[in-house]
């Protein structure tokens, strides 16, 4: 009866985990920005310092930097770009709001990126975050990466448990941001793809469910039923 008595809990407390992509345009292929909000730029210009500045933007073609080619898309058609470069201090910023679901128990982040490099002095540096819903605070940091010297990284795909973060913002709307940080000006040139970004949270969710009272009517009536299961046995004996 015990047995019995935990299963009906079981049930009616809780639902199957659900899975759930929080991302939308993850991979770019709409051809834009869609889902997505930047940091608004608005000098466009030629690799260098200066006030030049390549925003955020997709496209089909690793040359869209404006600066150095961190290579075409990885995955599908399109990816977002960047310049990695530019008038400092400067913050190239990729945004896109996302709900957390109430009781989420594990969440993992996924992207591709590709980044080419030959910067002295401070490194640029790339980060992965989330803020709060108007985007005024960091939250959370799930990855963060420098870049100095010479280099190209080529399109390399990652992979980050950011169970910790998101469940403990659970039921909140936040704000996930790819944020690219230059530092100092007249550095050095670079360029940054970003593709096939996704988000993929797992929740608990409560079963709609019996009132208080059903739920308590339901386990008396088991009990009962078990009660007289247990006396029928007693007086057969």
């Amino acid at each position: 009866m015990k047995k019995i008595v935990a299963l009906i809990c079981a049930s009616v407390l809780f639902a199957h985990a659900q899975a759930t992509e929080l991302i939308t345009n993850g991979g770019f292929e709409t051809g834009n920005l869609t889902a997505w909000t930047t940091s608004g730029l608005t000098v466009p210009g030629s690799c260098g310092g200066g006030l030049n500045a390549v925003d955020w933007t997709v496209s089909n073609v690793g040359t869209a930097t404006q600066c150095t080619d961190p290579g075409n898309p990885v995955q599908g058609t399109y990816a977002a770009y960047n310049m990695f470069d530019a008038g400092a201090p400067l913050t190239y910023r990729l945004r896109q709001t996302i709900q957390i679901p109430l009781n989420t128990i594990q969440g993992t982040l996924r992207w591709s990126d590709s980044i080419s490099y030959s910067v002295t002095g401070l490194p640029r540096v790339f980060s992965i975050r989330i803020l709060n819903a108007s985007g005024t605070a960091t939250l959370a940091t799930l990855y963060t990466n420098s870049v100095v010297g010479s280099g190209a990284t080529g399109w390399v795909t990652h992979t980050q448990d950011a169970t910790s973060a998101l469940s403990a913002l659970s039921g909140q709307t936040v704000m996930i941001e790819f944020a690219v940080d230059i530092q100092e000006v007249w550095t050095g040139p670079a360029g940054m793809g970003l593709d096939a970004v996704s988000l993929d949270v797992t929740a608990v969710a409560p079963v709609p469910t019996l009132s208080t009272y059903g739920i308590i009517g339901l386990m008396l009536a088991v009990a009962m039923f078990g009660i007289g299961v247990a006396r029928r046995r007693s007086a057969l004996r």
